[in-house]
């Protein structure tokens, strides 16, 4: 899959976040005609401007530039990589939340015994 250039990520992250490209640019100072461009590939950012666009958008400069990996904090897996994990070892998951119910029900009927 080919890396999305600039101007794809960033219409893509406005779409998400839902913000208009009026709304950007008054956030950021630019006028529309320059975001536009940027949206086009046309141009592309200083590094001023891109620190003010990611500010506001609420994302990374690494988001923007598609460089984001995406790693959980002091862990080498990326998000994608944790979910592919999960969805290999739901069905272990599931037997052993199963097995403490199980144990759970079991403590409280024998509790209960106990009681009379």
């Amino acid at each position: 899959m080919a890396k999305l250039q600039f101007g794809e990520i960033l219409k893509n992250t406005l779409v998400e976040k839902r913000i208009s490209q009026r709304e950007l640019s008054v956030l950021c100072g630019i006028t529309e005609v320059t975001l536009s461009r940027y949206i086009q590939n046309e141009r592309h950012p200083r590094i001023t401007e891109l620190i003010k666009i990611a500010d506001a958008l609420n994302v990374s400069t690494d988001h923007l530039l598609g460089y984001e990996k995406n790693y959980i904090s002091g862990n080498n897996m990326t998000v994608n990589d944790l979910l592919t994990l999960l969805e290999t070892k739901a069905n272990d998951i599931q037997l052993n939340i199963n097995e403490c119910l199980e144990y759970h029900q079991a403590k409280l009927v024998i509790e209960k015994l106990l009681k009379q």
